[in-house]
């Protein structure tokens, strides 16, 4: 009985072990690895005032969150897409904007149609109203079908309001031109209005916060200045650390105004990480990883 109970007790290591080894999606310590595997990154264009975006789009975006292949950020470019915060009774009020005022250099890059609710994933404009969950889904199926030319993976730890974000990217096989990164910070749950949606409140999921590559001299900076890998080798992988405080004043001056979280906290932070080649004066998404603050 002792040794039975001892090998059962020695296969629950081994496959606990296993399990270990396998995660690979570059969000724990574990297994800071990038992943050969073709992720989407899904950009919802949307605004608090957007009516279909709270009948539909809203609901078809919140659909595939838990697609562990599908990076999903939801992107305000409007200056009146406001964000009221829903505060318990007797609680502080404030108004603050929902928009990143970088977030124009990323819609540049989604194809935009001049239209709202507006879906784009990797480099295709998916399109409106019309796009549902289900749809998505199919897209990002396909894509993660195709072999990838390079990935990303990435992890974020806190100290108080001092984010440390580390990457990594590899180019899966010889490519030419130059990649860029972008580490977006976002807000993953807020209760906030929204037309269209039931009682004109919802909560809203992904809401793309901050570039990491902010500075006081470069603040709208939405890509890395600079090439992470010019024309890679196969099997080449470079890594970085890119570090971001949150700072509600400073940044509230910084962009005129705008103002941020009301109240930063890890649990409710989530890192994009997008890999982009550059084409011309656009970027092309080649991949994109995610990962929770810790």
């Amino acid at each position: 009985m002792k040794k039975l109970l001892f090998l059962a007790t020695a296969a629950a290591l081994t496959l606990t072990v296993a399990c270990k080894k396998k995660k690979t999606d570059g969000s724990t310590a574990e297994a800071f690895e990038v992943a050969n595997k073709q992720n989407t990154f899904l950009v919802y264009n949307t605004a608090t005032w957007c009516g279909p975006c709270g009948t539909y789009g809203g609901p078809t975006f919140k659909g595939v969150l838990d697609n562990a292949d599908v990076v999903a950020v939801d992107l305000h470019t409007s200056g009146s897409s406001l964000l009221t915060p829903i505060y318990s009774p007797g609680g502080a009020k404030k108004d603050s904007a929902m928009i990143a005022p970088f977030a124009i250099y990323l819609y540049a890059q989604t194809k935009p149609n001049g239209y709202i609710p507006h879906f784009f994933a990797n480099n295709t404009f998916l399109g409106g109203s019309e796009v549902t969950s289900t749809s998505i889904t199919s897209a990002a199926n396909t894509f993660k079908a195709t072999a990838p030319a390079a990935g990303v993976a990435v992890r974020a730890t806190a100290t108080g309001n001092a984010i440390k974000i580390d990457y990594k990217a590899k180019s899966f096989t010889a490519n030419s031109g130059e990649y860029y990164m972008s580490l977006f910070l976002c807000e993953k749950s807020v209760t906030a209005t929204q037309t269209g949606a039931p009682g004109g409140i919802t909560e809203h999921k992904n809401i793309v916060r901050a570039t990491a590559y902010s500075t006081a001299a470069s603040p709208l900076n939405a890509f890395s200045p600079t090439a992470v890998m010019t024309n890679p080798t196969a099997g080449q992988e470079v890594s970085g650390t890119q570090n971001f405080t949150w700072e509600l004043p400073a940044i509230a001056a910084r962009y005129n105004g705008f103002k941020r979280w009301d109240a930063f906290t890890t649990a409710n932070t989530m890192v994009a990480a997008i890999l982009w080649k550059k084409n011309g004066t656009t970027y092309e998404v080649v991949n994109a990883s995610k990962c929770d603050v810790k």
